[in-house]
């Protein structure tokens, strides 16, 4: 909810002031001149019509889902404790959505996109974790990768040098280019 200003009609309300002008507005359905007359009258506040007007497209469609979510929650809370979980939580999505019957269309698209942003929130924590055992198998694979490429640097590194031993040996014998040295030259080179 964003800052209140301290002129504001909400904050020259006290919370139950509040609710009661709410419950006209909403429950009552008396017209914002009539609100204003009351307020007036009751609280000794003069208002402005557009004042009222104002607290009410700021405010009224936060009270009735407050409203609503209480007595679905107060019907839920009356129903017998043996009662399974998925019909408590069905009969209170039914209160839910009966206190939202006169909702206007703008009211309920906020309303229809309010639930949508908490499915989305909720198959996010889902997901998350998912993500997290993928990227972390990533990194094992990566991790093995790496493992066996310098496996295999070491064994090319073991080929290389005894091929070198073998040469250098060869080339020390004072025999020169016999049948069977260079049988053991291209030995050597296959080693590598």
């Amino acid at each position: 909810m964003p800052k209140i200003r301290s002129d504001s009609l909400y904050a020259k309300l006290s919370p139950e002031q509040r609710d009661t002008l709410l419950e006209w507005l909403v429950i009552e359905a008396v017209s914002y001149e009539v609100a204003r007359d009351r307020m007036t009258e009751f609280w000794g506040l003069d208002v402005s019509v557009g004042a009222v007007c104002g607290f009410f497209a700021r405010h009224g469609f936060a009270w009735r889902m407050e409203q609503a979510k209480a007595k679905a929650a107060d019907k839920a809370t009356k129903l017998p404790k043996d009662f399974e979980a998925k019909k408590r939580a069905a009969l209170a999505q039914r209160e839910f959505e009966a206190a939202y019957q006169d909702l206007s269309i703008k009211e309920t698209i906020a309303l229809r996109q309010l639930e949508q942003d908490e499915r989305i929130l909720q198959l996010k924590e889902r997901i998350e974790p998912e993500k997290l055992k993928v990227a972390q198998r990533r990194a094992k694979a990566a991790e093995e990768t790496v493992k066996l490429h310098l496996r295999r640097i070491e064994l090319l590194e073991t080929s290389a040098k005894e091929a070198k031993d073998k040469l250098t040996a060869i080339t020390a014998s004072k025999g020169g280019l016999t049948p069977e040295t260079l049988k053991q030259i291209e030995e050597a080179a296959a080693l590598l």
